[in-house]
């Protein structure tokens, strides 16, 4: 290649990437091209159902949505937009005439999917947002086109979108408003349920600076500052603990931040299990009921470990030799 050849973004293809990527971000666009596409998935799969649809439309037909081409979906929603009334009507049909049951329940959906306010504001303002983007896109495919041009045509784009945010909203939700009492529609948006969450820890919370924000805090650490810096000359040249420093503190009668600190930090608890870390005597009951040794035997180790000081007397080896030679199972004979 020329190393002179300048590199140039393809304007469609950079429109087509941002139109692409505006839609999946959104959670309420996904759900509304989905819709978009299960009604083409539905009529399509069978000719007895696109006849039903050719029965009740006269004009244009549903198409599929385009994964490369994003600005071919006006396409789609253009068929949706001034026939949704004979649409949901072909779907009720197919709800009372289909006979498998995944259909019958998938066309009962998508009826219910347009007779949503939600559903029909957003087919407005799709359309009016694609209806601009196909305007521009095919003037961009235009053999004279320029680069001057081009820029014209985005910033055009870029206006109408910054107009349409302002006052293309309301006039949208108008439109929505005479289509919704057309098809006999409530023009109201569902009500959301308010989420219950517990109020524990945030009760704790809201306790704790409530009191933080009304009692003053026991140390000036200005103060504190102060006098840590007049006792660090007047302590012994000694060590001393901190019980040790809280008494001498105590002696001297005029230092009361450093007094504060001192007993907070020895009344600071140093764990919050002390409890469970110590043993159990429930625990060492119950294996010592449990051990494979016989009751005789526990009982012989509970003397000993409780006679300690008699054993400490016993000659250990003689017993050994007298134990051996009285279980011996071999016999001398003189």
């Amino acid at each position: 290649m020329n190393p002179r050849a300048l590199y140039m973004l393809c304007a469609c293809h950079s429109l087509n990437l941002t139109l692409s990527d505006m839609a999946h971000s959104c959670v309420k666009a996904v759900s509304f091209f989905g819709v978009v596409q299960r009604i083409y998935t539905l009529f399509l799969s069978s000719t007895k159902r696109w006849k039903v649809l050719l029965d009740h439309v006269s004009g244009l037909t549903v198409k599929s949505l385009s994964n490369t081409r994003w600005k071919s979906q006006i396409k789609s929603v253009k068929a949706i937009r001034f026939q949704t009334s004979e649409i949901r009507s072909a779907l009720l049909e197919l709800h009372r005439t289909c006979e498998d049951a995944m259909s019958k329940s998938e066309a009962k959906s998508l009826a219910d999917s347009l007779d949503s306010f939600e559903f029909l504001l957003g087919i407005v303002i799709w359309y009016d947002i694609l209806f601009c983007i196909n305007m521009v896109s095919k003037k961009l495919q235009s053999e004279s086109m320029s680069v001057d041009s081009t820029i014209e045509q985005i910033e055009g784009a870029l206006a109408f979108f910054e107009g349409y945010r302002t006052t293309g909203f309301a006039a949208s939700m108008n439109i929505t408003k005479e289509l919704a009492y057309v098809m006999d529609v409530e023009p109201t948006f569902p009500v959301k349920r308010r989420v219950l969450r517990k109020k524990q820890y945030g009760y704790c919370v809201t306790e704790k600076q409530y009191l933080f924000s009304w009692y003053k805090s026991d140390i000036d650490l200005n103060d504190l500052y102060l006098e840590l810096k007049i006792l660090q000359e007047t302590l012994p040249n000694k060590f001393m603990s901190a019980i040790d420093i809280l008494e001498f503190v105590k002696t001297l009668d005029c230092f009361s931040n450093i007094s504060i600190a001192c007993r907070i930090l020895l009344t600071v608890p140093m764990t919050v299990a002390s409890a469970e870390q110590s043993f159990s005597k429930l625990k060492l009951l119950k294996t010592y009921l449990r051990s494979s040794m016989s009751q005789e035997r526990l009982n012989g180790l509970a003397i000993l470990c409780i006679e300690k000081d008699m054993l400490g007397k016993i000659d250990v080896d003689s017993m050994i030799d007298d134990f051996t030679s009285r279980n011996a199972r071999r016999h001398y004979f003189s």
